[in-house]
């Protein structure tokens, strides 16, 4: 059976390359981002029949429960999540504000632990099946660089919080794991 997988920043850099080898296994993959033309084009790349396109801000967690909703009305239950997209803002920790640290935590951190959490629900995932859950890191949390303090903290949370949840959600037979990329040119 052909897994369905959602992918949050689906369009560009990591979440889109993905995203291909999904649909090149023959998988079906729900594509998540916030540039709509960014996600028209991608779908379009991928072919309909392989993929589905759905704008969500990562800044904002709110409507994700009716997003989901949504994509199980329109593909019935997913099987894996992949936690692709992420945000940074190159500031020495002098000028960083806190609304950057808490834009940052909240769309690299905060919104991915919330789609996790919904993820784990068997209202939205196929509990039939087994069932995954990505989160990508970034070398960023292993090596430290200047002026990356909030993300290099976002990024090291991911790590940590993706142990807990292995641990927790293992026995609801779902497997979690982080990948940390070094730096891609985008």
């Amino acid at each position: 059976m052909k897994r369905k997988v959602i992918i949050t920043g689906a369009t560009s850099d990591i979440g889109l390359s993905i995203a291909q080898k999904h649909v090149h296994e023959g998988n079906f993959v729900i594509l998540l981002g916030r540039n709509e033309e960014g996600l028209k084009l991608a779908e379009e790349s991928l072919g309909k029949e392989s993929s589905s396109a759905y704008v969500w801000d990562l800044k904002s967690s709110l409507s994700l429960k009716a997003l989901l909703k949504e994509i199980v009305a329109e593909h019935g239950k997913v099987t894996d999540l992949i936690c692709a997209a992420g945000y940074h803002k190159i500031l020495p920790l002098k000028l960083m504000s806190e609304e950057e640290l808490l834009l940052t935590m909240q769309t690299n951190v905060n919104s991915h632990l919330i789609l996790c959490q919904l993820f784990s629900n068997a209202l939205y995932s196929d509990k039939s099946q087994d069932r995954s859950i990505t989160l990508i890191s970034s070398i960023a949390h292993f090596v430290g660089e200047p002026g990356l303090v909030a993300y290099s903290a976002a990024k090291g949370a991911l790590i940590s919080a993706s142990k807990s949840m292995a641990r927790e959600l293992a026995p609801r037979k779902i497997r979690v794991n982080t990948v940390s990329p070094g730096w891609v040119k985008t």
